[in-house]
């Protein structure tokens, strides 16, 4: 099988559709800064191959993006035996779908697509997902590469009779009576009957505290998407504020404002001076009463 194109849609960290074509026959390299999507992009070709596009696993939910939860959809295009195929598949959950055609214009819809696809490239389907069958050899995801292969009994009898040709010439005579010697002994240097020990227990503590790590940093990326979105929100916001802003509404507004401040302000001055008027003449009024009366007193008294 030979991979000529990859697109993805609304696929884990990517919104919107993201592609990469022309891919040849020689070795393909994808470079690009870290947290950029590489991994993202390796990780859709794995989907589109070896998951069902109806799977409701937890591991094929993944594939929705982290904030947005949109329906993820893989489309890749692969040579293989002179024909040009191109698988889709749309990650919805039980309404997903999968849809197989090729370039001698057979097609094949959903649960027939992912048959044919195994058919083709020699895999079969379990419970919870596929398994790679012989691609299991082949096929190694990130920090994966030193871990168990997983290979159901087809990949296992391919194995086996690739072996058995050659396991003779490996294992005659006293070269191979040095072999299960030199296996005890490298065990040995790695395990002791309380564990671990050694480069291998070194290895072990250095990857617990590489997967702390990791789950310290998701659950930060996880705040940061939140974030990010949040941000995005408000600048959506803002430009929305400024495209109906009208500089010229707001410079009569504020002049229409300022002259009622103005009046206003007058008629409060002309307020305190009538307040003042008012009390002086209660005060030469009060003195006038008090003049009177004592007028009235001398009166009564002559």
């Amino acid at each position: 099988m030979k991979i000529r194109s990859i697109t993805l849609t609304n696929f884990r960290k990517f919104v919107g559709t993201v592609s990469v074509d022309g891919i040849g026959d020689g070795v393909s390299v994808l470079v690009g800064r870290n947290e950029i999507g590489k991994s993202t992009i390796l990780q859709a070709i794995n989907g589109v191959i070896f998951e069902k596009a109806n799977s409701t696993s937890q591991r094929v939910k993944g594939f929705r993006h982290f904030v947005n939860g949109t329906v993820p959809e893989v489309e890749m295009r692969f040579d293989l035996d002179g024909v040009n195929w191109t698988i889709r598949k749309r990650f919805a959950g039980q309404p997903g779908r999968a849809f197989l055609t090729s370039s001698d214009n057979r097609r094949f819809e959903d649960e027939a697509a992912e048959t044919q696809l195994q058919r083709l490239l020699g895999f079969s389907a379990g419970r919870s997902a596929s398994e790679p069958g012989i691609w299991g050899t082949l096929w190694v995801r990130q920090g994966g590469s030193l871990g168990a292969i997983g290979l159901d009994d087809q990949a296992r009898r391919t194995l086996q009779v690739c072996l058995e040709a050659q396991i003779g010439t490996v294992t005659g005579g006293a070269r191979g009576q040095q072999i299960p010697d030199a296996v005890e002994t490298a065990l040995g240097e790695i395990m002791s009957t309380r564990g671990p020990r050694g480069r291998f227990k070194e290895a072990k503590d250095s990857l617990d505290e590489a997967t702390k790590r990791i789950t310290e940093l998701t659950d930060k990326r996880q705040d940061l998407f939140t974030h990010m979105d949040d941000l995005a929100g408000r600048r959506r916001e803002l430009q929305r504020l400024v495209a109906d802003w009208d500089e010229e509404e707001n410079r009569r507004e504020i002049a229409t404002q300022r002259d009622a401040a103005t009046a206003a302000a007058t008629k409060a001055a002309e307020i305190t001076s009538a307040r003042t008027a008012a009390k002086l003449a209660e005060e030469r009024a009060e003195r006038s009463r008090a003049a009177f009366e004592a007028r009235t007193k001398l009166v009564s008294e002559v």
